[in-house]
């Protein structure tokens, strides 16, 4: 071996970035596949402050905007231009509905998460006359108000006839209790409950056809325009679709981003930036960028338009120009022009999701899954063996399997490992029991319980003692290997959400190329 090859080699040692996306700022091209994917598991937990029941107010089309109710408590507003006519849509809550939410001496006021148009207003109204439009100033109510029998709330969607439609999604949150965090409407009651169960969210994106959970690693250098999308023309700020100028700069293809991640875009003085339109999963305009690149809820596609001061038309050799500086990378730091890389995109399955408990990676040569979870139903089996202590239900089952008095989830009950006091509420004894407390039901002769469970089943997802290792498909075992790392940087990703750790080669010294 050469003296200059084992100073190389001397020289070379390894790191470990993590994230989604994992950043490598010094990496070698090599092949290395140090790559580790952790699960997440997420649940709504509402503490009943939502006082607006989203429900009230249907989709509706009119004067070229369209409000579709999302079903989950936000609303998305399409089309472009200007409303030809007043758009408006309103529900009217009775004066004892309205006297039944309200707490009287507290502020109501109304917060919404995105600039949309037309969009939700909300009136206290008396003798069928609005007198005071809610909004986040709130309005404090009074003994007086609620005593009033005129006294009614009304919700509305609107849009004043020639008012521009701006399209989006949003998420209002009428509350008098909290900061004005956003939740789902749950009747006033905190959930998961029984009356408001919560759906158990893991990592992975189901595929109907196969029944197997998805996952999409993907592996590619820092620059995430490609450049030989780079055309001289506009982006519409109304539908987001292509427009014909010579005084404009586009990025044709549609760019991959994650809203839980930071971007910088660079390089592209001495020209401004014009606009950024943000796109869902189906490449819908949902919403604007400036040029800081914040990504809100529910984007999946970002593309960017740049012109000159002046407004003079480019020419070909200015785009040509542009493409070799521009710069748009992941992270909040900018980092130099590197050319692009089309990314290494491997898709892996697994027969169920991942939790805050599993991960990907590698073990003694072979890539897997390390499943560290698991689930169970409960719908009053003889195995479960429930019994009373006090006014609680206890279920030995999952003794010498669950990891005791650590956090569990379920769909009907909210955990209270560290607070068992509240009904209805469920935990895992430092003994390794599950332990409901329902008073109606478990204050009592187990047999009620029983009976309720029975019709009532409940799901559990818990993390197990032992871990078990799942081998993944020798197609992809293939593709995983296949995988390297950029030099000078690498950005390493899911579209699942997961946060990755890639442990990878560099040395002192690393540049560009």
């Amino acid at each position: 071996m050469s003296m200059t090859r084992r100073r190389l080699l001397d020289d070379t040692f390894k790191k470990t970035v993590e994230g989604n996306p994992a950043i490598a700022t010094d990496s070698l091209a090599r092949m290395y596949s140090g790559i580790v994917m952790q699960g997440w598991t997420e649940q709504a937990k509402t503490t009943g402050a939502q006082l607006f029941d989203a429900s009230k107010l249907q989709t509706q089309s009119s004067g070229g905007a369209t409000v579709t109710n999302n079903g989950d408590g936000s609303f998305t507003v399409s089309g472009s231009g200007n409303l030809s006519s007043v758009f408006n849509v309103q529900y009217d809550y009775s004066h004892d509905e309205t006297i039944a939410f309200l707490q009287v001496g507290k502020e109501i006021k109304l917060n919404q998460t995105s600039p949309v148009s037309p969009t939700v207003v909300m009136q206290l109204r008396k003798n069928n006359a609005n007198y005071k439009t809610v909004s986040t100033t709130g309005y404090t109510i009074s003994e007086e108000d609620v005593q009033d029998q005129t006294f009614y709330i009304r919700l509305i969607i609107y849009g004043g006839s020639g008012s521009e439609i701006i399209p989006g999604t949003y998420k209002p949150m009428v509350y008098q209790d909290g900061d004005g965090t956003w939740e789902p409407y749950t009747g006033g009651k905190p959930s998961p409950s029984p009356d408001y169960p919560q759906e158990i969210v893991s990592a992975g994106k189901y595929n109907e056809d196969t029944q197997k959970w998805e996952y999409e690693v993907s592996v590619g250098g820092a620059q995430l325009i490609d450049t030989d999308q780079l055309t001289i023309g506009g982006i519409n700020g109304g539908s987001g679709g292509n427009y014909d100028t010579q005084a404009g700069i586009r990025t044709d293809a549609y760019i991959p981003v994650d809203a839980k991640c930071t971007y910088t875009l660079s390089g592209y003085s001495p020209y401004k930036f014009a606009n950024g339109i943000v796109y869902d999963e189906s490449k819908t305009k949902i919403g604007f960028l400036s040029s800081n690149i914040q990504i809100p809820e529910g984007g999946k596609y970002i593309r960017l338009s740049f012109t000159k001061n002046d407004q003079s038309n480019f020419t070909d050799d200015e785009l040509d120009a542009l493409k070799t500086t521009i710069m748009l990378n992941p992270g909040s730091t900018a980092l130099p022009y590197t050319p692009y890389r089309p990314p290494q995109t491997v898709t892996l399955t697994a027969d169920r999701p991942l939790t805050k408990w599993d991960r990907l990676e590698k073990r003694n040569g072979q890539w897997g899954w390390v499943y560290k979870s698991n689930t169970h139903i409960f719908n009053g089996n003889t195995d479960e063996g429930w019994y009373r202590e006090s006014d609680y239900v206890v279920s030995p089952l999952l003794r010498g399997k669950i990891v005791n008095d650590k956090e569990i989830y379920c769909d009907e009950f909210t955990d209270a490992h560290k607070n068992s006091a509240t009904s209805p509420c469920i935990y895992a004894s430092k003994s390794g029991a599950i332990v409901v407390k329902y008073t109606q039901y478990t204050n009592g002769d187990i047999s009620a319980w029983n009976e309720y469970v029975a019709s009532n089943p409940f799901v559990v997802w818990y993390e197990t003692i032992e871990e078990t290792f799942v081998p993944i498909t020798a197609a992809e075992q293939e593709a995983m290997e296949a995988l390297h790392t950029y030099r000078p940087t690498t950005v390493l990703s899911n579209q699942q959400d997961c946060d990755m750790t890639l442990t990878y080669k560099t040395r002192k010294g690393v540049g560009g190329g």
